[in-house]
């Protein structure tokens, strides 16, 4: 008897069309390589998913940055982004910071943040969320931060006053500490890894502005800088009605023009002092990540990390030993 021979019958476009559509987005990208055509229809289904799932105004980004002041101070800022486009080319999508949404609160809904209890038996209260980095006079021009990338759903109710959030990614992200006065405060950066092939992850556009200082200082200058010019005033008028004390009056008037000098130093000294505010305006990411992050429901495993954002009132489901029982 021969040998049997098996004939591979092509499948229809449309039927393998309908298989990817119920395969799983990180599985489903790695059949973009097949062909042309084929990658064409992945995209069609990756952002059909993508708008499915992020043009709701309740899904939103979460992004923890912990800065490490001395190497050994840990500073931790909270961001919460909300979608704003998305590229159907590059399959990235922005998400911006809302500026008009009150300080503390979180989500169209702008419910009140407690705090961020962590994987591990933290609780992270340490700044109101989307405070601006602050950077001092004395930093270095770059400062390393280690930015944590988290998607969340706003959307609760008050007997339900916390929210579950799905990891995406982590790196390395280093920003500016100066004004950056060449690109009008703009700036760019983007979170890497640790290893030997930083691949960019996901890319962070900020914005540095000049927080002056002592205002109320300049204040007290100017004021006392003015009472010296009335005592200008006063040595003039007695040098006049005294013109035997004229060398005198003279000298006076030299010492006050001496002191108002020194104050104007003062107060150039003042306009000198002052701290850098670093504003992260928006993320842009791969869209792909975000959707195996909420398919998949990943959870941070590191010890630091954010798994359960609590609202006001969600306190109570915290025991006293800090062991959330939530489930």
């Amino acid at each position: 008897m021969g040998k049997k021979i098996i004939q591979c019958i092509p499948l229809p476009t449309e039927l393998i069309l309908e298989i990817f559509s119920y395969i799983p987005t990180r599985q489903l990208c790695k059949f973009m390589i097949l062909s042309r055509s084929m990658n064409t229809e992945i995209r069609k289904i990756l952002i059909l998913r993508f708008n499915d799932t992020f043009w709701n105004s309740h899904r939103r980004l979460l992004v923890l940055m912990t800065r490490y002041l001395l190497d050994f101070v840990p500073i931790n800022n909270t961001f919460d982004f909300q979608f704003h486009k998305f590229d159907k080319t590059t399959l990235h999508a922005t998400f911006t910071l809302d500026t008009t949404q009150p300080t503390g609160t979180l989500g169209p809904n702008h419910s009140k943040l407690w705090g961020l209890k962590l994987r591990g038996d933290g609780i992270l209260r340490d700044n109101f969320i989307n405070e601006p980095l602050l950077y001092s006079d004395w930093d270095c021009p770059t400062e390393l931060n280690e930015s944590r990338i988290y998607v969340f759903d706003s959307e609760t109710d008050k007997e339900h006053p916390f929210l579950k959030t799905f990891f995406v990614t982590n790196g390395q992200l280093k920003t500016p500490t100066n004004e950056c006065k060449s690109t009008d405060g703009l700036w760019n950066s983007y979170v890497t890894g640790r290893g030997k092939n930083k691949l960019p992850k996901a890319k962070f556009i900020g914005r540095n502005k000049k927080k002056m200082e002592d205002e109320d200082d300049d204040n007290n200058n100017n004021s006392s800088s003015s009472d010296n010019n009335n005592n200008n005033n006063n040595n003039n008028s007695s040098s006049s009605n005294n013109i035997n004390n004229n060398s005198s009056g003279n000298n006076d008037n030299n010492n006050n023009n001496n002191n108002n000098n020194n104050n104007s130093n003062n107060n150039n000294n003042n306009n000198n002092n002052g701290h850098v505010l670093g504003v992260i305006e928006s993320v842009i990411i791969k869209a792909p990540m975000l959707m195996a992050s909420i398919e998949e429901k990943i959870q941070d495993k590191y010890l630091g990390g954010v798994k359960f954002i609590v609202l006001e009132g969600g306190q109570k489901y915290l025991k006293k030993k800090k062991t959330c029982t939530i489930s």
